[in-house]
């Protein structure tokens, strides 16, 4: 009788064992083609990978953009700014954004260098430009941000009605971290007008960090971005819309007291539980799942262990609904560090340990990635 109990205590420890490697998915680490820094990666509606890319000084360089080929190989690249060394990468978080609209066509911006600031502007500027109709090159950038000087990285956008959506946030020349809001502007129709500058947050933001942007399939909205009032609360806001922009309720995801700026970045991914938002609170990574159209926000998850030191998340999905977040580990200001991960299911229950490859992350980078379907791999770039 015992021997038949150990049997099937054996046999169950084994299938267990199983089924979490099955769960498991491949995981790939590669660097940015042409030696790029600060990556984004999206996939459109038909499968479609769309990579974004900085090269140059920290101070000074300028935007690329290419896509993955049928062959497998990645096509030449695009440069996306019209004007040459009017990005930048120092400081991280204030490296470009950009968005895949209905007609998979790609929508860019990106904080401005002030060694080509425009005499009229008594700092930087957020840049905008969209793909041309025949996708064969850029037009040239604009000017998005009005008279006031953006600081923290901008976000942008697109819904399938044909809304462009662009957010940054700023404040008067010389004013306070607690005077700062939230801007937007909004095209109709797919990037050829942009309306006036509308203030949508309450006043308090975060001017070194970034912020980030997403529609859903629904044609929701959400932003979320890092507050700063009293001079120590750095918490985390989401807003959120559902009449195109017009109105947003907002509430805060996550507290933090911290006399001082983080300078973090925050990421969204849709699934079929709701939109799920991460973000950075003391050096740990963390996230939550967002009912669809509402404020509505479940509980905060970090990955699974010792994280150190962990920065900038972003996610991927596989066809079944599991959920890879991607962070960095040990980076900051001119500082490189490490990579990681973790695979989740589409109930956000970890189906693996955190994975790591020290080093990796160059100065002023950080990670991106996305499945990789031919492949059945997690792909990361760095």
């Amino acid at each position: 009788m015992e021997r038949r109990i150990l049997f099937f205590v054996v046999i169950i420890l084994i299938l267990t064992h199983c089924t979490g490697v099955d769960d498991q998915s491949k995981v790939d680490v590669l660097g940015v083609p042409n030696n790029g820094l600060q990556p984004k990666v999206k996939v459109d509606q038909t499968g479609q990978v769309h990579l974004l890319y900085y090269k140059g000084s920290p101070q000074s360089g300028d935007l690329f953009y290419i896509r993955k080929l049928k062959n497998g190989e990645f096509s030449d690249p695009l440069e996306v700014n019209s004007i040459p060394g009017s990005a930048v990468s120092i400081g991280t978080i204030r490296g470009a954004q950009f968005a895949v609209d209905r007609d998979n066509s790609i929508h860019v911006v990106w904080n401005g260098s002030m060694s080509t600031k425009p005499d009229s502007l008594a700092g930087p500027a957020m840049y905008y430009t969209h793909l041309s109709e025949n996708k064969t090159a850029f037009e040239p950038q604009q000017i998005i941000s009005g008279e006031w000087p953006v600081d923290g990285g901008g976000a942008i956008t697109a819904d399938l009605r044909g809304n462009i959506y662009v957010f940054w946030h700023s404040a008067i020349q010389g004013s306070k971290e607690k005077d700062r809001n939230v801007f937007l502007r909004i095209s109709n129709d797919q990037g050829k007008y942009f309306g006036n500058e509308l203030a949508i947050s309450p006043a308090g933001v975060c001017g070194c960090c970034a912020m980030q942007a997403a529609s859903d399939s629904e044609g929701n909205i959400y932003v979320v971005y890092r507050t700063a009032t009293e001079n120590k609360n750095r918490d985390i806001n989401l807003l959120v819309s559902t009449d195109s922009g017009k109105t947003f309720k907002d509430k805060i995801l996550d507290r933090w007291e911290l006399n001082a700026c983080p300078m973090s970045s925050m990421s969204f991914l849709e699934t079929k539980n709701g939109m799920l938002a991460g973000w950075e609170t003391e050096q740990q990574v963390r996230m939550t799942l967002i009912a669809k159209g509402t404020v509505n926000s479940g509980r905060i998850i970090s990955p699974t262990g010792d994280l150190k030191g962990s920065k900038h998340p972003v996610f991927s999905t596989s066809p079944k609904g599991n959920v890879l977040i991607s962070w960095t580990e040990g980076t900051g200001w001119e500082q490189g560090g490490s990579i990681a991960w973790q695979e989740y299911d589409a109930d956000m229950n970890p189906v693996s340990e955190i994975g790591r490859l020290p080093a990796g992350v160059s100065v002023w980078s950080f990670v991106a990635s996305y499945y990789d379907r031919n492949g059945n791999t997690f792909r990361i770039f760095h």
